[in-house]
């Protein structure tokens, strides 16, 4: 299929039409038709015309103006839907102190957002903030929940007693002769070196994520408090404008960050399998 015919296409209007009543009774009365037309002239070959004619109205109405803004509508309401959901669940994982932050500051963003209604050409700028602004609160909210997992993995594991075992382990295996390295005893005790080195490194990489996520969660809210104060004294379209583009590379700086935690994936693997609803202590964004 041509770039233009899947441009046309849109996000499903074809299949929306051809489930739509319209076409059901346009197919009905073309088959009630044809067949009538088939018998009465003796012409089989009209029945051919049944999807011919199926055709031409879903091409029709699959382009018209109002059906396609009827199914753009339903499909914002389906996405919006799954996201207000995706959030609750998010949000119920939260200790109460970081949902509150995260109400605050969806309430700033929504009085940014009435500021930006009251200016001239007030629409076109809620069209091209509001969507950044979402975002910006949906990697707010991820990330919050990835800090829980962090301090979950490290408050989980005693550092100091793995490099009490590494130490001991260390001091047993060395100056070993070629044979004691081929004791069974021995080439457990240096497997678990390896274990335990590495259970250090990732140890090392959780402290390094939690620091990365704790400051670009404050940098995020000391980002949408600063655009919530700039945009209660705005008055100049332009300079909302110029909000609107330091909030795009405020949102390109924070995917910066969210691809180098990609880094860490080891670890979040770990401490996913743990139960995200343990008591935990009332968590401080910064």
């Amino acid at each position: 299929m041509s770039a233009t015919s899947k441009k046309n296409s849109g996000p499903g209007y074809l299949k929306a039409a051809a489930k739509s009543g319209g076409n059901a009774a346009v197919l009905g009365a073309s088959i009630v038709g044809c067949g009538i037309a088939a018998q009465m002239t003796g012409q089989p070959e009209l029945l051919a015309l049944i999807p011919c004619i199926e055709g031409v109205f879903l091409a029709i109405k699959s382009h018209l103006p109002g059906f396609r803004k009827t199914i753009d509508d339903r499909k914002k309401a389906e996405l919006r839907q799954a996201h207000d959901e995706r959030v609750r669940k998010e949000l119920a994982l939260l200790s109460p102190n970081q949902r509150a932050i995260y109400l605050e500051l969806k309430s700033l963003t929504e009085k940014t957002l009435a500021c930006y209604a009251r200016l001239p050409s007030g629409g076109l700028l809620l069209a091209s903030s509001e969507t950044q602004l979402t975002g910006m609160l949906d990697v707010f909210l991820k990330l919050l929940n990835a800090l829980n997992g962090y301090r979950r993995y490290l408050s989980a594991t005693d550092r100091a007693q793995i490099e009490k075992e590494l130490a001991v382990l260390r001091t047993e295996i060395s100056g070993m002769t070629p044979e004691q390295e081929l004791d069974p005893v021995n080439r457990i005790k240096a497997r678990r070196v390896s274990l335990l080195e590495e259970r250090l490194s990732k140890f090392d990489k959780a402290i390094t994520g939690r620091e990365l996520i704790s400051h670009q969660l404050a940098s995020i809210e000391d980002f949408l408090r600063l655009f919530h104060d700039q945009a209660l004294t705005l008055r100049d379209p332009d300079m909302a404008t110029m909000q609107i583009e330091s909030l795009t590379q405020q949102l390109e700086t924070t995917d910066e960050t969210m691809r180098s935690l990609e880094g860490f994936s080891a670890v979040t693997e770990e401490f996913a399998a743990l139960d995200p609803m343990e008591s935990l202590p009332s968590i401080q964004v910064r």
